[in-house]
């Protein structure tokens, strides 16, 4: 198996296209790494779709979260840098 890998460099605008295919609501927030958001879908239905674009204007460790209930704290996160 092959893994894809996706650059990301600053001054990058990137649009995050979001499907819940999960059971319950769900959320995407794009946070640098001090923490300050970037942006922030709308609540998604299990279903449903939302989108949200973010310009990357510098370098660093980013993070995509849900933060609805417990759900970041359950896993719902990951991380990404952008050179």
């Amino acid at each position: 198996t092959s893994e894809e890998r996706i650059t990301i460099v600053a001054g990058d605008v990137i649009r995050f296209n979001v499907r819940n295919d999960g059971q319950l609501d769900h959320q995407l927030e794009v946070l640098t790494e001090a923490n300050k958001r970037l942006g922030i879908t709308e609540r998604i239905e299990p279903g449903g779709t939302s989108d949200v674009t973010v310009t990357f204007e510098e370098p660093g460790t980013y993070r995509v979260i849900c933060d609805i209930d417990d759900h970041q704290s359950r896993g719902q996160v990951a991380q990404f840098t952008v050179e």
